[in-house]
């Protein structure tokens, strides 16, 4: 007779639905088949209070509150955390909707910034670790409510 082995979880508030899926698309693949295929195919996977981003094959941990800002470069992100950069072929959708950080701002088009990361902000930049970002003028009002100004701007 053979073992049967089971695999069970429990979803977790912080799982999103697109991890929750492919969890359950997972245990349904025997002997970790689609389990190798996946993991070639993903660039970012999301824990409670962390991710794993693919670098030279192999997952690197990131703590969600470590993140200073993200960066859109064409079918590039960098994820930009302490002293260190990350690139994911993702666009910049792709990576905000993978990591799901409500901390997370978008600020332009290519940029997003972690709200608790900012150093000094004006009506036109925020700076971020060493890196000065320009705040869109379809991104400014979104900014500054985070703040509680409403239609105001830092120099009002």
């Amino acid at each position: 007779m053979k073992a049967a082995r089971s695999i069970a979880f429990l979803r977790d508030a912080n799982c999103s639905t697109i991890d929750f899926q492919l969890v359950v698309e997972l245990a349904s693949y025997p002997n970790g088949q689609k389990i190798n295929h996946m993991i070639n195919q993903e660039s970012i996977l999301r824990l409670a209070d962390c991710i794993f981003v693919k670098r030279n094959c192999r997952f690197v941990k990131i703590r969600l509150d470590e993140i200073l800002y993200m960066e859109a470069d064409g079918n590039y992100v960098h994820i930009v955390a302490g002293d260190k950069k990350f690139t994911v072929r993702l666009s910049l959708i792709q990576a905000i909707e993978k990591i799901h950080y409500p901390k997370l701002v978008r600020i332009n088009r290519s940029a997003v910034v972690n709200i608790d990361a900012i150093q000094s902000f004006n009506k036109e930049q925020v700076m971020v670790g060493k890196r000065e970002i320009s705040i869109g003028k379809n991104h400014r009002e979104f900014f500054f409510r985070q703040f509680g100004l409403g239609h105001r701007s830092a120099d009002d």
